[in-house]
């Protein structure tokens, strides 16, 4: 399979695991917790490359991401009040994710058009997201874990990552 194929099926195989939110127990709601790191890597992983999706691919991932964004947001709540010291590499992926999906989903339809005949787009709900979500709260989780794994008098490492936007600061420490 070739490597684009892949991460577009990566993104819409994890898009459709949140479609149904089941809180109806415990095990049910670690399930979706978990489906909805797997979406934040894929995403992650698709942002990294550069995917250009086709306008079928944005229609079909912009339905579903509005579909997926309470279970987004409830990862996001997860990290906060649970974040493990040792899982700073993978807050890192998964806040990247996130930043990918703000910036390069923005513009993805999610009908395929209204009355008038204009499509309606990712960028209303994502605003929505962002005013929602408690992502300061996970910046500030990591903004605590970069400074407690400095050293005193030791220059901050460099990521082991591929290039990521400017946008994705915590990569830089």
């Amino acid at each position: 399979m070739a490597e684009r194929t892949k991460l577009v099926t990566g993104v819409r195989e994890a898009l459709k695991r949140l479609e149904t939110k089941d809180f109806s127990s415990r095990s049910a709601y670690q399930k979706l917790i978990n489906n909805a790191e797997d979406c934040l890597f894929a995403i992650y992983k698709a942002g990294l490359s550069l995917i250009n999706f086709t306008q079928e691919e944005k229609l079909e991932f912009g339905i579903l991401l509005q579909q997926a964004l309470p279970a987004i947001g409830c990862r996001i709540s997860y990290i906060v009040s649970n974040f493990p010291p040792g899982s700073l590499r993978s807050s890192k992926i998964e806040r990247s994710g996130l930043q990918f999906l703000f910036d390069d989903y923005k513009d993805f339809p999610v009908s395929k058009n209204n009355e008038d005949g204009d499509a309606y787009d990712m960028s209303t709900a994502l605003s929505d997201f962002r005013e929602k979500e408690d992502i300061e709260a996970w910046d500030d989780c990591l903004k605590r874990m970069v400074v407690d794994d400095l050293d005193p008098g030791v220059g901050a490492p460099q990521p082991s990552t591929p290039v990521v936007p400017s946008t994705h600061w915590w990569w830089v420490f």
